[in-house]
């Protein structure tokens, strides 16, 4: 049996950094000091196992953070296209396009569900979207 979350969280990684919009920038866990001014932060929730006598396999929960930057009035397209362009790339079909790291398979990739949340540190105003992924990941 192999611990299947860091591999997961990499083919997300791996899709979605560089594909979500020009100059979105994709972090895992955490941003930097200073990020770009939008940006989908990467982290797993946690998981259950669904092992049995035949196989290895994990349920994993990927969170999806979008976080937008404004200095006046919020626009909410933003974070709506950026949440659109993952959703794109990550179910195109019904087929999810995660690679597959060595030896997993990636099935049943669906959002449970998102929250929108509202921010201001006195300068800044921020909007974000985070939402939930579920996901089995299955050990051949």
């Amino acid at each position: 049996m192999k611990a299947t979350t860091n591999d997961s969280i990499s083919a997300w990684y791996n899709l979605l950094n560089g594909q979500v919009g020009q100059g979105v920038e994709v972090y895992v866990e955490d941003a930097p000091e200073n990020p770009s001014v939008n940006y989908v932060l990467l982290r797993a929730e946690g998981g259950t196992s669904d092992n049995t006598k035949q196989y290895f396999a994990d349920n994993i929960v990927v969170i999806t953070d979008i976080v937008t930057t404004f200095e006046n009035n919020i626009d909410r397209s933003v974070c709506e296209t950026i949440d659109n362009a993952i959703c794109q790339l990550i179910l195109p079909t019904r087929q999810n396009e995660l690679t597959k790291p060595s030896g997993l398979q990636i099935h049943n990739v669906e959002r449970e569900n998102y929250d929108y949340l509202y921010e201001v540190d006195g300068v800044k105003k921020y909007y974000r979207k985070v939402s939930r992924w579920n996901q089995y990941v299955f050990q051949q």
